[in-house]
């Protein structure tokens, strides 16, 4: 799954967690991209998968092979907005692979700073 993204009134996260190389595997790149989309206007968000919110997630992979959507098995995002301009995020989420029925993690806790497409 591809997440395609375009300049739009929503604010999104993004989270990137590149696997180390392997040096002794040819094509072993792997990253791991978490998305967390919220409504330009607000200044503070949590959510999670039983909630009925305005938040949206996704989640993929990225390397030399094919992966299908994942489907959420759970996830727990919350962000506050601070006064320069940048972001308290935290998130866990666990995604599965609907054919390969195999299990995936991410967690973050941080800063997160803004920038506008180009």
């Amino acid at each position: 799954m591809y997440v395609n993204w375009t300049t739009g009134d929503k604010t999104v996260f993004r989270f990137i967690y590149t696997h180390p190389e392997e040096k002794n595997i040819a094509d072993d790149e792997l990253s791991e991209t978490f998305w967390i989309e919220i409504p330009s206007d607000v200044t503070a968000f949590s959510g999670n998968q039983q909630a009925d919110s305005d938040i949206e997630v996704y989640y993929t992979r990225s390397c030399y092979c094919y992966f299908e959507a994942f489907e959420f098995e759970e996830f727990n995002v919350s962000g506050t907005k601070k006064n320069n301009g940048t972001w308290d995020v935290s998130f866990s989420m666990k995604a599965k692979s609907p054919s390969y029925n195999e299990v995936y993690e991410l967690e973050d806790s941080g800063t997160y700073f803004l920038s506008q497409m180009n």
